[in-house]
């Protein structure tokens, strides 16, 4: 997809109901990805709102049922600890204060049951800017595809995140 493609779509996007970007035939990993970006800008594009990896709908609609569990179960323990659990930021904007700044969604890799659609983009880390690329790992699962892990390097941090191996470790 191209840049200015890129910025169409997101622009029209957020109007559109999440349930009806999943109705129909199957949506492309890219779409979804670059939807999840769009829903986590909000309709002002402030980043102010829900993220799409926080929302309950999103979750049971594009997540893979497997990340899903590993999710919930990880909430659930931590809550019950009093603990804020493995994932303590937002994966989408790779940060707990979103600057999503210069997006650029791009298809990475494919096959029948898999595919790895990247986002690469700027933020705000003071006293600089810096860079991220969030792989976002996506299966087939019932006839759709189903986000099954994001992997995030950041210029910033370069030691990196890959939020299966977060969960599977624990908070």
């Amino acid at each position: 997809m191209h840049r200015r493609q890129f910025f169409i779509a997101a622009a029209l996007i957020p109007f559109a109901a999440h349930s009806s970007l999943a109705a129909g035939p199957m949506v492309a990993p890219v779409d979804i990805v670059t939807y999840f970006y769009a829903f986590s800008a909000g309709k002002n594009g402030k980043w102010d709102g829900p993220s799409a990896f926080s929302d309950a709908g999103m979750r049971k609609t594009y997540f893979s049922k497997a990340f899903l569990a590993a999710i919930v179960a990880d909430e659930r323990k931590s809550q019950a600890a009093g603990d804020v659990g493995a994932i303590d930021f937002d994966p989408i904007s790779a940060s707990q204060d979103p600057s999503v700044k210069n997006l650029v969604v791009t298809p990475v890799a494919a096959t029948a049951d898999k595919a790895t659609v990247k986002a690469h983009f700027n933020y705000e880390v003071s006293p600089k800017s810096a860079s991220a690329d969030v792989a976002y790992e996506f299966v087939r699962e019932a006839n759709a595809w189903k986000l099954d892990n994001i992997r995030i390097k950041q210029s910033a941090y370069p030691e990196g995140d890959d939020l299966r191996a977060m969960l599977a470790k624990g908070g």
